[in-house]
């Protein structure tokens, strides 16, 4: 067997030049992450690729790499990394007196603000973090195995029995003992949190801050010894772990976001926050929906909707999950049950004005386009068309915008209309690539299933290439 080349940051780096590759365009190409690459191309011959990558890089010279590519590549190496840096005008930011040997990923450093004079926090008021690296609106695979890790740690305090003798407990990172008062704080760092990823148009631009937000609570439930602060931090970890599954659903990374949920679910429910738990499910059950598996989302959203019956009559939690449950009826072709379930739903008109909850966000306003949508589902566009145009003049987010016109362009297909389609789904692929949103991916992902009828339009076989370059791309 012949060994393949033991391969530094400066042969990949050298390897992408020759064959004239951008950043991305080598990361899709390798199937890594466009940090990685950056982290070669600063690293160089300090940086040394995991063995699995080097496997890909050899594969990548060998049979992706035309004559003219290796040969460039050969020239280049012989040139040396001194003249490579000379020419790219890089200087080096790691210490070359010991080699890396596991260093795909370019290190990061969350940066942790303070809100008040005693308690530390992870959000800087005057703006939401951004992460650094080349594409600071994608969550990279260290991120990833943090909050991973994170829940590891939150599962096991789940098993820690709770010593009720101390009201109070050290906090590591703050001056004082941690309190109630603390806690509301952290609260009100949550709804935050929740404000920034609202108003922020790639999502995963929140990701860094919530990430550490999280860590900070997490540690502070490990070293808890009374009762009722415990049940209140519970409750504080439950909100963060949706808004951070919501992140990850949004990037498409679905196992990681149902792990958020259930734990979250978890949590609340050993609270006995009831609304937070009934979220806590619809939004699992939404996974459901999002991935088309519905069947396995009707029993999440059927116990929302039970859960939320226990909870606040003066909260929107129980028509949210009844809406939830009339989107994965019409995926399993329920009419009836999915009309019963919208009518219980529509109950919110009544509703009068509900606090600022951050994790609970569900008004009537929405009701109008998730009928629609379960109408696509149930092949009824004449009437979902009907509800879908007026909506596209009110003032609604990009993700909401993006997926009202998926499902104009759904309409278009279902009534075999290709200009329709493709005037709805091209708008809507613009909106996916500047948001980088995987959600809007997804749906447009769940409209491409639906363009086989027009498969002949030379214009909807465009937009399928487009929506397939789409899912393909490593913003998804």
């Amino acid at each position: 067997m012949v060994r393949g080349r033991e391969w530094s940051g400066f042969e990949a780096a050298a390897l992408q030049e020759a064959m004239r590759r951008s950043v991305r365009d080598f990361a899709a190409l390798l199937g890594v992450e466009g940090t990685t690459v950056v982290n070669w191309r600063t690293g160089l011959g300090s940086v040394r690729p995991r063995s699995q990558t080097q496997a890909i890089l050899d594969t990548t010279l060998d049979q992706r790499a035309t004559a003219d590519d290796r040969a460039r590549f050969e020239e280049i190496l012989i040139e040396g990394e001194a003249a490579w840096r000379e020419r790219h005008q890089t200087s080096r930011r790691r210490d070359t007196t010991k080699p890396v040997q596991t260093s795909d990923d370019p290190s990061r450093t969350p940066t942790v603000q303070s809100l008040g004079t005693a308690v530390p926090t992870t959000v800087e008021v005057s703006r939401p973090a951004t992460q650094a690296g080349a594409y600071p609106m994608e969550i990279s695979e260290m991120n990833r195995r943090e909050v991973l890790r994170l829940l590891s740690i939150a599962t096991t305090t789940l098993i820690t029995p709770v010593i009720i003798d101390w009201d109070r407990v050290q906090f590591t990172a703050a001056s004082g003992r941690l309190d109630m008062g603390v806690l509301d704080q952290y609260a009100t760092l949550n709804r935050m949190l929740w404000k920034h990823y609202g108003e922020a148009e790639t999502k995963a631009a929140v990701f860094g801050t919530v990430r550490e937000h999280l860590s900070i609570l997490v540690d502070g439930l490990r070293g808890s010894h009374s009762a009722k602060l415990r049940s209140r931090q519970l409750e504080l970890i439950a909100d963060v772990l949706q808004l951070t599954g919501e992140i990850l659903l949004d990037s498409n990374h679905l196992a990681e976001a149902a792990h958020c949920y259930a734990l979250s679910g978890t949590f609340a429910a050993d609270a006995q926050a009831y609304d937070l738990w009934a979220c806590a499910l619809t939004r699992h059950a939404y996974i459901g929906i999002f991935d088309n598996r519905f069947d396995d989302a009707l029993p999440l959203a059927e116990e929302a909707v039970e859960v939320a019956r226990r909870g606040d009559i003066s909260l929107p939690t129980r028509y949210w999950a009844e809406s939830v449950r009339a989107q994965v009826q019409a995926g399993c072709g329920e009419a009836d049950e999915c009309q019963r379930a919208f009518d219980a739903a529509r109950g919110v008109a009544g509703l009068g004005e509900t606090p600022s909850l951050g994790w609970l966000r569900f008004s009537g306003d929405r009701i109008d386009e998730e009928e629609a949508s379960c109408l696509i589902q149930l092949g009824q566009p004449e009437p979902a068309e009907r509800i879908l145009m007026p909506l596209l003049e009110r003032p609604l987010s990009a993700r909401r915008r993006a997926s009202v016109l998926v499902d104009l362009a759904a309409a278009g297909a279902l009534r075999g209309d290709p200009v329709q389609t493709v005037w709805y789904g091209g708008v809507s692929v613009d909106i996916a690539r500047r948001t980088r949103s995987g959600y809007v991916g997804r749906r447009l992902d769940q409209l491409r299933g639906r363009l086989t009828g027009l498969a002949d339009d030379r214009h909807v076989a465009h937009l399928e290439r487009e929506i397939t370059r789409l899912a393909t791309s490593p913003a998804y």
